[in-house]
């Protein structure tokens, strides 16, 4: 997936660093969770499932810079009739929208095993949901981002 979209030199919004890395967070953020409440579902109890909060919480913090990053460089692409940045007036809020999202999914996996529980398959549940409905709006944006070379594009 991440080939076909960034191998778009048309599309100058995807067509950067940015869209190989969101794919990747976005993996390294739902994959532990989903394997963990997987997992917890099956009735698997291992040490090495206490590592998969750690890769998610790194992705995380990640994501938060990149999607400042990607806003300021959002400012510098544009075409001759279009400013990328006016796409998606509204990108600041909800890409913090996003974070928060993602932030309380993940708040809701760690608690109960900062406090020596296990975290119960309904909680897990809420949380991937959660996890779910702001990568929903990480896509949406992306989708959002479509800009297609018309005249002339300075980047």
């Amino acid at each position: 997936m991440v080939r076909v979209y960034n191998s778009i030199d048309t599309v100058p919004t995807w067509y950067s660093i940015w869209t190989p890395t969101g794919f990747f967070l976005t993996m390294f953020m739902g994959g532990p969770l989903l394997g963990y409440l997987l997992l917890s579902l099956a009735g698997v109890d291992g040490w090495a499932m206490r590592l998969l909060p750690a890769i998610s919480v790194l992705a995380l913090v990640v994501s938060g810079v990149m999607s400042v990053m990607q806003g300021a460089e959002l400012a510098t692409i544009h075409s001759s009739v279009q400013q990328a940045a006016a796409l998606v007036p509204d990108y600041g809020a909800l890409m913090s929208w996003r974070i928060v999202l993602l932030a309380v999914a993940l708040c809701l996996w760690i608690a109960p095993q900062l406090k020596g529980y296990q975290p119960a398959v309904p909680l897990l549940s809420v949380s991937f949901i959660l996890l779910l409905a702001g990568e929903l709006i990480g896509r949406g944006v992306f989708y959002g981002l479509h800009m297609t070379v018309g005249m002339a594009v300075a980047s």
